[in-house]
């Protein structure tokens, strides 16, 4: 029973980053393809988060986690705004020391990322990074993969460090995973503190939203 129940665990934790991957590249592809011609890569990633979301969305909520009663308490919202600062000052940390210290060399894999995240315009690049990648990377990571590990091991941190870990492996290349991987931690901790999806989601927003904003500007 045990062998049974942790391998149906492991099954709802893997299936969930399957669907997330093959639709994900799946739709990307479609649209390269099909309109790729007459919009930026940018737009097509876009299409394809907003597509995403749907199943994955529908994953979360039939995910058997643990969820808070209230989406917002009027007394947690100072622990919920420090829980933002929190991911902001790690994130934009760890954005200048890669981009401006070049701290972490830069590969091939990286760069080509990179090309396609800031291949658009103001608004799709906003919209994308900052909207909809967020919404969607939360809720797989935080909301349906840190949350099932939670119950299944009954340990926040190897839930957010397996987590965290998966959430880096999945940029493919070294200086995502390094940025991600300790930006997922910290994601992590604050979803795994009070359960509130919409944390990490605008955390994960704001942070992208000032980078777009900064390397727009500047």
């Amino acid at each position: 029973m045990n062998h049974k129940y942790h391998m149906n665990r492991l099954f709802q934790i893997l299936y969930p980053l399957l669907v997330y991957y093959l639709v994900y590249q799946a739709m990307d592809f479609l649209f390269l393809v099909s309109i790729g011609s007459k919009v930026s890569p940018l737009t097509c990633l876009m299409l394809s988060a907003i597509i995403t979301i749907i199943p994955i969305y529908v994953i979360y909520r039939k995910a058997p986690i643990v969820r808070a009663e209230k989406w917002f308490r009027r007394e947690d919202a100072f622990v919920d705004l420090g829980s933002i600062l929190l991911v902001l000052i790690v994130g934009l940390g760890l954005n200048i020391l890669v981009s401006q210290f070049h701290l972490l060399p830069e590969t091939t894999s990286y760069e080509s990322a990179s090309k396609v995240l800031y291949s658009g315009g103001f608004v799709i690049k906003i919209l994308c990074n900052a909207i909809f990648v967020p919404v969607l990377e939360e809720l797989l990571y935080r909301g349906i993969i840190a949350g099932q590990l939670e119950v299944m091991y009954q340990n926040k941190k190897i839930a957010i460090l397996l987590s965290a870990v998966l959430f880096g492996i999945m940029h493919f290349n070294v200086v995502q995973f390094l940025y991600a991987g300790i930006c997922g931690v910290v994601l992590g901790m604050i979803y795994l503190k009070n359960h509130k999806i919409w944390v990490p989601i605008v955390a994960h927003g704001l942070t992208n939203l000032i980078v777009v904003l900064y390397t727009t500007i500047f």
